[in-house]
């Protein structure tokens, strides 16, 4: 996930933050990039330092989150051209609704009974049409939704005008769950994750007027107790397990080797498998296409022939439990503090 966030430092520069999700669910910061100004080569300079970072192509990221930022997004499509770029659902969504409130006046539209319309009960009304539209499964579904909106809000050429000419036409593959269900996005469609990493930065930050110096060891600071933090999730991960996964052919491979939240994920898909059973039409193995988890028909196989569940059908990602020094000790490095290299640079500025 990429975004920006402001009032960070004294020199008024703008904060690019990458993130990441771990197999535990827990927020990591991948880089961090002052910039001036948010100009297409800047945000390139900043995607290019971080794809260095990258040492190996299997860290490249396959699905980058991010708002509806022009700059960002032809950075992703240049430097991870073969990563999948989606629109945060929350931020279009909050900008289809100021643009509802400001275009879809109803002072003097009347309901059958004579009673003028509440302007907020319309908004929300009109916001409820738009979730079905974006969380449109099908083709089908979808242009079923949006022939339904226009009909409905038909009295709002203006609204109707931005809702298609600015959202559907151009970005509806960002954006309405048919398309973005394609991609590997393991559930993370908006930047909330981001912004909440934004949140977490300020507090270490403390003040909106520090210089780099200050702000380089608040972050430093920060990252370490993120390092500490995910540590402890992966070893809770490791050590405790439920009672209900125990002593159970299917799960016998997976337990202790990937995170408790995707086991529970693969619970949802065994609770299908009753329903479902091993039909592929029924299951549309949408956990195979958007987690790299096995779906329900894929399950109910397992079931049928007694078989457990591989970790070799798990995606790479959420097998990690441990950091890299942990399974190679020739890794570890004892002291991977930063702050003496920035000792060094300070003698240059």
């Amino acid at each position: 996930m990429l975004d920006s966030t402001y009032k960070t430092n004294k020199y008024r520069l703008q904060l690019l933050e990458f993130v990441g999700n771990t197999s535990t669910m827990k927020m990591f910061s991948i880089a961090f990039a002052y910039m001036m100004y948010e100009r297409q080569d800047n945000v390139n300079w900043a995607l290019e330092r971080c794809h260095e970072l990258l040492h190996s192509k299997d860290l490249y990221p396959k699905v980058v989150v991010t708002d509806r930022d022009n700059a960002l997004i032809n950075a992703v499509e240049k430097v991870f051209p073969n990563a999948t770029t989606l629109l945060c659902s929350y931020h279009i969504g909050q900008n289809v609704r100021e643009k509802c409130y400001l275009d879809c006046k109803v002072k003097d539209l009347k309901g059958k009974d004579g009673e003028e319309f509440n302007h907020g009960s319309v908004v929300k009304t009109m916001m409820a049409a738009w979730m079905d539209i974006v969380d449109s499964e099908t083709e089908e579904a979808y242009i079923d939704n949006w022939n339904q909106f226009k009909v409905v809000y038909g009295k709002f050429p203006k609204f109707l005008e931005y809702v298609e000419k600015t959202i559907l036409d151009p970005v509806k593959d960002k954006v309405v769950k048919f398309w973005v269900d394609k991609a590997i996005h393991m559930g993370n469609t908006t930047t909330n994750r981001a912004e909440s990493a934004h949140a977490r930065l300020k507090k270490y930050l403390s003040s909106s007027m520090g210089d780099l110096s200050t702000n380089w060891k608040s972050v430093h600071d920060m990252l370490e107790l993120q390092h500490t933090t995910i540590h402890a999730s992966f070893q809770t991960r490791i050590i405790m397990l439920e009672h209900r996964f125990k002593g159970k052919v299917l799960w016998s491979r997976l337990i202790q080797n990937i995170s408790r939240e995707d086991l529970h994920h693969l619970v949802e898909e065994y609770n299908k498998t009753l329903e479902i059973g091993t039909d592929k039409s029924r299951c549309g193995c949408l956990s195979l296409i958007t987690h790299r988890l096995p779906c329900a028909r894929m399950i109910a196989l397992k079931i049928k022939n007694s078989s457990a569940l591989r970790l070799d059908e798990i995606h790479t990602h959420l097998k990690r439990l441990r950091f890299k020094y942990e399974v190679d000790p020739k890794l570890y490095k004892a002291d991977t503090s930063l702050l003496p290299k920035w000792d060094i640079l300070k003698v240059f500025f």
